[in-house]
């Protein structure tokens, strides 16, 4: 069943998910920040995980990010106050928890504002000490995970490592 976790106020979307195939493992899918996407209305991005992941033999794409304030514009993340909102770690965790396959995928981190950066290396560091299998769909030149929308689907799942 797809799903949906959102702040109250409509500000912070910590998990999106979408149900593929009956069967399969359950890939995460982690951003740099969570589009307006919803149960009832996808995006160019959240149909390409969806895809991958019904590629993969997946039976469920969950959709969480870094920061869970809801933007389409990187610069007004960066004005945010709190572009965390109050349960980002809990339901990151839980999304870690939940998945079998963790895949980042949040594109140059040199895009977010650059006090924001940061969150990104802890973020790296708790998926790969997850005990979880990390993978990509490549790095960019500086290193990060591939965004899905800037690969084919013939793209193979690599090991991520920082």
């Amino acid at each position: 069943m797809d799903s949906i976790i959102i702040f109250d106020c409509g500000r912070y979307r910590y998990c999106l998910t979408r149900e593929v195939a009956a069967s399969g493992p359950v890939f995460a899918f982690f951003g740099a920040y969570p589009s307006v996407a919803n149960v009832d209305a996808g995006d160019a991005a959240m149909r390409k995980k969806v895809g991958f992941t019904r590629r993969w033999g997946g039976s469920r794409c969950v959709v969480g990010s870094v920061f869970a304030f809801r933007t389409t514009n990187v610069s007004a993340l960066g004005k945010c106050a709190d572009p965390f909102g109050p349960y980002n770690v809990v339901e990151l965790d839980n999304i870690i928890r939940y998945a079998d396959v963790l895949v980042p995928c949040w594109g140059t981190r040199s895009k977010l504002p650059e006090r924001l950066r940061p969150r990104v290396a802890w973020f790296s560091g708790l998926l790969l000490t997850s005990g979880k299998p990390v993978k990509c769909l490549g790095v960019t030149r500086s290193g990060d995970p591939c965004h899905p929308l800037m690969t084919g689907y013939d793209t193979p799942l690599l090991d991520f490592a920082v």
